[in-house]
């Protein structure tokens, strides 16, 4: 559950809330914009059939998007595992889908198949270290 932190006003527009697991975190692990009739991208490229980096639960995962809803800013993903930052995954035992908010998209990301498992390519490995997730 996250506790709304009462200070957000000095580092949010008044459209935009954040939240923290616990109230000693120091960063926001929920960040959520109030504007509703918003259909901007989240992430480039981003649709079903795609894999895409999104945020649950503390972790980041690759994913695969089976649908999204701009209504609802929601999209439906399969998460494959293990976690980032590992470099290579596989598809998790039992198959179950997720509902995250949109703007927990990092971004979207294509995977290469080989020895049956899915890897990710020079170029997403580029932006994930860019983006601090990977290491490098």
């Amino acid at each position: 559950m996250c506790n709304v932190d009462a200070n957000i006003a000095s580092s949010f527009s008044d459209n935009t809330v954040g939240c923290k697991f616990v109230s000693s975190d120091e960063d926001f692990e929920v960040v959520h914009s109030l504007t509703s009739n918003s259909t901007e991208p989240y992430a480039e490229g981003l649709g079903p059939g795609s894999y895409a980096v999104v945020k649950l639960c503390r972790k980041r995962y690759v994913s695969f998007v089976s649908s999204i809803s701009l209504e609802d800013g929601e999209a439906e993903v399969s998460l494959l595992t293990p976690s980032l930052p590992s470099e290579s995954f596989t598809w998790l035992s039992e198959l179950r889908s997720f509902v995250v908010p949109l703007t927990e998209v990092v971004c979207v990301v294509t995977l290469c198949e080989k020895d049956d498992l899915y890897h990710l390519t020079k170029e997403d490995k580029a932006v994930l270290k860019g983006l601090q997730i990977l290491k490098g």
